[in-house]
């Protein structure tokens, strides 16, 4: 089953998607260009949009079959569901609006890509304990992303804090993390757990209200770059692991150490 792209303006399917053929492989054909969809449900079959970009405005379910999204921006303006099946995530950028639930069956493969979490609206993200993608970015302009309580967002690349919150959950950090100063507090507890020198760059003081973990493994180092002052009601930096490197900045506890 192909998909014809007229133009570079791309193929526009106005109503809802279901594929559920496990004989079936869905996949574009044309002009270069993106691809879009309103709600798409995959429960058998393959869903196949490399080398296209996509925009899905509502709701993406797979519960079945495997999404493939190639190298190509990819959109999600609805919420994300997985129970079943594989998703293949774009190893370019993938963006995220609403929610992400992934609690019970399927697979999440996050293919090198990047996970940026968008817009001002809030989401909450609800993982089988964990969930492990590439670098992930939150840029939602005072949105609030919520981590369901006792999960964990595992971040193997980078994590950039631009813009918005993380709230509860954990953000488990094993690259570079860098806050901007547009950053806002956020309450999320944060590890360094990587087991090379992870860059921790800071461009506002006071912009992490959740107690940092430092537990990183072969003795390796978190380096703090700018000032950084943890000053919320009981407000811990815990060293477990590793070392925490000022490197010529200033940190300020007003918790323990």
């Amino acid at each position: 089953i192909t998909m014809e792209v007229q133009s570079t303006a791309g193929f526009e399917l106005v109503d809802q998607l279901t594929l559920n053929n496990a004989s079936a492989t869905m996949t574009g054909t044309g002009a270069t260009g993106s691809l879009y969809f309103d709600k798409v449900t995959l429960t058998a079959g393959t869903l196949d949009v490399t080398g296209y970009s996509l925009i899905a405005n509502e709701a993406v379910i797979v519960d079945g079959g495997t999404f493939t999204g190639g190298a190509e921006a990819a959109d999600f303006n609805g919420a994300i569901t997985i129970s079943g099946g594989t998703f293949n995530a774009t190893s370019g950028t993938m963006t995220v609006a609403d929610g992400f639930t992934h609690t019970a069956g399927g697979t999440f493969n996050h293919n090198g890509g990047t996970v940026e979490f968008d817009t001002t609206t809030g989401g909450v993200y609800d993982v089988a304990v964990s969930e492990t993608f590439n670098n992930v970015a939150i840029n939602k302009a005072g949105g609030i992303v919520t981590i369901t309580s006792d999960d964990t967002l595992v971040v193997l690349g980078t994590l950039s804090l631009t813009d918005g919150r993380f709230n509860t959950g954990t953000l488990d950090a094993r690259g570079a993390v860098t806050v901007a100063a547009t950053y806002d507090a956020a309450t999320s507890p944060m590890t360094f757990s990587g087991g090379a020198t992870q860059i921790f760059t800071v461009g506002i003081a006071t912009s992490i209200d959740g107690d940092i973990t430092i537990n990183k493994t072969g003795g390796s180092a978190v380096e703090q770059s700018g000032t950084l002052t943890l000053n919320a009601a009981s407000q811990d930096l815990t060293v477990t692991a590793g070392t925490y490197d000022l490197n010529g900045s200033d940190l300020t506890v007003n918790g323990t150490t």
